[in-house]
């Protein structure tokens, strides 16, 4: 009767052995699924900053091209006024304004750019930053669904172990009964004794 308890024990642990691997394997490919949607999530979210890099370049080069075409027409007043007043807009003074407004023009255009450049490098960053981070977030994702596996792992060798020691120690192999002890064991439960 006494063998009843200890098998009843030993397919307890190897129940919760069974349960605690399995439940170890779910969470662990949850972990893993969960990683895959948020990467995925990231590459969305990295797409969306480089289509706004594309469209800031745009407006910048658009900007850029309306600031050149309102220079031409200042430099263009600039010739006519001259030429209305009779002065030779060629040379001289004339000249030298004309080309410092020219000058002032291709500066403010390559400001507008810069600018564009600049602001389109952020949501680019951004996209870098966001691809990296749904890289890293596998990453950590497997490295705790290893953990995870590993400790179910261990837990079920660990109840493993825990029958083989209750079953060593009932049935002699690891205790003061020597060798023979299961046979006394048995015959006293026969006998009503033990």
């Amino acid at each position: 009767m006494q063998a009843l308890p200890l098998i009843f024990s030993g397919l307890a642990a190897a129940g919760q052995a069974t349960v605690g691997l399995v439940g170890a394997a779910g969470e662990a490919g949850a972990a893993r699924e969960k990683a895959a949607y948020q990467r995925e999530m990231s590459e969305l979210n990295a797409r969306g900053y480089e289509r706004q890099a594309g469209e800031i370049i745009d407006i910048g080069n658009t900007e850029a091209g309306k600031v050149a075409t309102e220079g031409s027409q200042i430099i263009g007043a600039q010739r006519a006024g001259g030429a209305a007043s009779n002065v030779d807009v060629s040379s001289g003074s004339a000249a030298a304004v004309q080309s410092q407004t020219r000058q002032n023009v291709k500066l403010d255009v390559m400001t507008v750019q810069n600018n564009a450049w600049r602001q389109a490098w952020g949501f680019k960053e951004q996209a870098r930053q966001e691809r990296i981070a749904g890289d890293m977030g596998v990453k950590a994702a497997d490295n705790y669904a290893n953990q995870t596996l590993l400790t179910g792992g261990l837990s079920a060798v660990t109840a493993g172990l825990r029958v083989g020691a209750l079953t060593a120690d009932y049935f002699g192999g690891g205790g003061k009964g020597g060798s023979d002890s299961i046979g006394r064991r048995f015959s006293k439960t026969q006998n009503g004794v033990y």
